[in-house]
Order: structure tokens, then C-alpha cells, then sequence
């Protein structure tokens, strides 16, 4: 689906828009050649997000010059990274940017264009009702979506959303690699941001730390957009490097924990600051 008819079919109602102005939404953007994408995508983003961080992860098309230099948003901030460390290093870098400068939430939004800034209101619209810690899309809901998305993606999704189903206990979640999330501020503080996966399994891994901190998890559908990209994607490649990268051990522990406690977690109402209040 084009870019164009996203944002045509984008439809927000006045209430939501006016619940989340002032809520403290930030948005973190990490950048590694999106060159030519980013500031479209900067563009985009509504009034609701009162901090715009713009993470350069050692961009070779120096993305946070060109930021710099054209972006006129006041609310953008840029940060650069020394080395490159992966996706999951740079928004982990927004994440915690974001919290020393007092965000309630925290929204992710790759700098390809394959997302919908429009959408972040009806994203963060369960964690301002507190019915969710974490909202994270879900390419997978609609079956024209399905449809559209490459074999390759799809097979290699399909595997990799059964594996964190194990180790984490959210059973109901699917689509575990999508980057468009939102995040509460009490549900990053109950995480170690520090021994999150800094690469491609990050918003796997992130999802397992969230269990760890006892949050609720919740998908959001949305729209594929994959244009003409090819996708380098291989499938058992990928579960095997995450399978190597949990031990047998650490994976019994890990769906032990996490499956025994989570159905009554889950089946909780309330969102992870007032659990843990109690």
C-alpha cells in the first residue's frame, strides 16, 4: 500500500486527539540510511509528540547533518552515536534520552516511511486508559496485509513470533519484530535497557524484558508497506541465531517464569505503575 493511501485512510477522532495533547508523548527515531526518507517521515508526525529524537546509529549518509541542516521542527532533538550499534542500541539510546528529559511515553517509528506518524494517537490510546504497558503494530491482523507481505517475511515472522510466545507468555501477540511501539515511562523504568538486544532481535528481546517487569502487552493492527525493497531476510538463519542466542537453560527459565505467572498478570486490570504500587 502506498504511502499516499496510508495517510488518505488515516482517520483520528477529535476526542482521541484531544486526550493525548500534553501527555508527554515522545518519539524516537533511529536512523541508518534513511537518507532520503527521514525527513518525510519527521514531517508526518503530529502535534501530540512534544520531543522528536533523531538517533543517527553512525548513519554513512550522515543523517544527522542533513537533519540538522533542513529540519526547522523545534521539537526534533539529534543524537549522535560514536560507532554503530544496531537498532536496538539507538532507540535504546532515545529511550533513555527521553526519560531524563520527562517523557510519559515513548513512541517508535523507524525512519523508512513504512509507518503511519498519523497513527500515534489511536497507538498510545491504550496506555493513556491504562489498559496496556506496551502497544506494539500488528501487520498480521488484517488479511490483505497478510497477503502482501513476501514469503520470505512471512515464514520467518511466523517462526520467530512462536518463539517469543515461549519465552515471553504473551500468547496473544503475533508480528514480534514490528517496529512501530509505544511504551510507558513505569513499564522502561521495570526493564534493563542494559542487556536488551541491541540488533535484530530487540523488539523480541524487549518484549521479554517487559514479561520480566510484569507489563501488559497489547498489538495495534496496522497496514504493510513494503514498496519495492528486497527483502534480506532468512528465515531459518534468523530463528537459528535466536535460538543459539538463548541458551537451553536461560529458554526453559524464560518460559517458565514468564508462562507461569503471566495469565494472571495479564488478566489484570490497571497498567504496571499501579501493579506495582500495590
Amino acid at each position: 500500500m502506498p504511502n499516499e493511501d496510508i495517510r488518505s485512510s488515516v482517520k483520528v477522532l477529535p476526542e482521541v486527539l484531544s486526550a493525548v495533547q500534553g501527555a508527554g508523548i515522545a518519539a524516537v527515531i533511529p536512523c541508518f540510511r534513511v537518507h532520503d526518507k527521514v525527513l518525510g517521515v519527521i514531517a508526518r508526525i503530529g502535534s501530540e509528540v512534544e520531543r522528536i529524537y533523531v538517533v543517527d546509529d553512525a548513519c554513512p549518509e550522515h543523517t544527522a547533518d542533513l537533519v540538522q541542516r533542513v529540519c526547522r521542527d523545534p521539537r526534533v532533538v539529534v543524537i549522535r552515536l560514536p560507532a554503530n550499534q544496531g537498532v536496538g542500541g539507538a532507540v535504546v539510546e532515545g529511550y533513555r534520552r527521553a526519560l531524563s528529559d520527562g517523557a510519559q511515553i515513548v513512541v517508535k517509528i523507524d525512519g523508512d516511511g513504512q509507518m503511519a506518524p498519523e497513527l500515534v494517537p489511536k497507538l498510545v490510546a491504550p496506555i493513556l486508559a491504562g489498559h496496556a504497558d506496551y502497544v506494539k503494530g500488528n501487520r498480521f491482523f488484517f488479511l490483505d496485509g497478510v497477503r502482501q507481505m513476501p514469503l520470505v517475511r512471512l515464514v520467518g515472522n511466523a517462526g520467530l513470533s512462536f518463539l517469543t510466545k515461549l519465552s515471553t507468555g504473551y500468547w496473544q501477540i503475533f508480528d514480534p519484530t514490528n517496529g512501530f511501539t509505544a511504551v510507558s515511562r513505569q513499564a522502561l523504568e521495570r526493564c534493563d535497557l542494559a542487556r536488551v538486544s541491541k540488533r535484530y532481535f530487540f523488539e523480541s528481546d524487549l518484549l521479554y524484558h517487559l514479561a520480566l517487569a510484569r507489563a501488559v502487552v497489547i498489538d495495534f493492527p496496522m497496514a504493510s508497506v513494503y514498496a519495492d525493497e528486497q527483502s534480506s531476510l532468512r528465515p531459518m538463519r534468523i530463528i537459528g541465531t535466536f535460538l543459539r542466542s538463548r541458551p537451553k537453560t536461560e529458554f526453559c527459565s524464560e518460559f517458565f517464569l514468564n508462562n507461569r505467572f503471566r495469565t494472571t498478570d495479564s488478566a489484570r486490570k490497571g497498567n504496571v505503575s499501579e501493579r506495582f504500587e500495590r
